[in-house]
């Protein structure tokens, strides 16, 4: 199916929306929009290796149009998701060798303009970890009009769904990792996924 699919033409109807051309994304490996001031925004971020940034792209012409830096670095972030008031979620979540203790979500500013998060406290953190075992993901929903996330596993045969517990929950007030909860299953291979109207 792999090679099928890599050997498959481009569908005659379809066309380029817009050239990432900035060579500091090297691998995007997670693509959301944000809503900043009235105007629509493309978010990407690299896969593994990078340091903690989030590149703010012109959906029209593809350039970057601002950068926001954040502390600490992350370990392999796969996935962004919108969070209104221009803010996304950077999922750090990817683990490939099954070695990861817990999973991190961070929340940071995004718009035209260079931007170091935290500098005005407007950095959330939610450190989560999955109940039973550990496993690999590279997608991250968030439900429109709840802003509720959930992290989709990747597996060979099949994913979970998992809910990441709200800010509000008792493991986060006591600075706890939290534990996932199993809401569905997913498809095998999701590398990333969205809710779409």
């Amino acid at each position: 199916g792999l090679t099928a699919g890599a050997a498959a033409s481009e569908p005659a109807d379809s066309e380029v929306a817009f050239r990432v051309d900035d060579p500091e994304v090297v691998e995007s490996s997670g693509l959301a929009w944000a809503d900043v001031d009235g105007r629509r925004w493309i978010v990407t971020v690299n896969d593994s290796g990078d340091t903690g940034r989030v590149f703010t792209l012109d959906p029209e012409s593809g350039e970057t149009v601002g950068v926001t830096t954040f502390e600490p670095d992350p370990s392999d972030v796969e996935a962004l998701a919108p969070d209104g008031d221009g803010h996304v979620w950077v999922a750090d979540i990817g683990d490939n060798a099954r070695m990861r203790r817990s999973l991190v979500l961070t929340r940071v500013p995004v718009g035209a303009g260079d931007r170091v998060a935290g500098e005005a406290g407007e950095v959330e953190r939610r450190e989560v970890r999955y109940p039973d075992r550990r496993r690999d993901a590279e997608a991250l929903l968030a439900r429109p009009g709840t802003g509720e996330l959930f992290v989709v596993s990747k597996g060979l045969l099949g994913g979970q769904v998992w809910q990441v517990p709200d800010a509000g929950s008792e493991a986060r007030g006591s600075g706890r990792v939290a534990p996932l909860r199993q809401v569905g299953l997913a498809p095998a291979l999701v590398t990333d996924g969205a809710f779409l109207p």
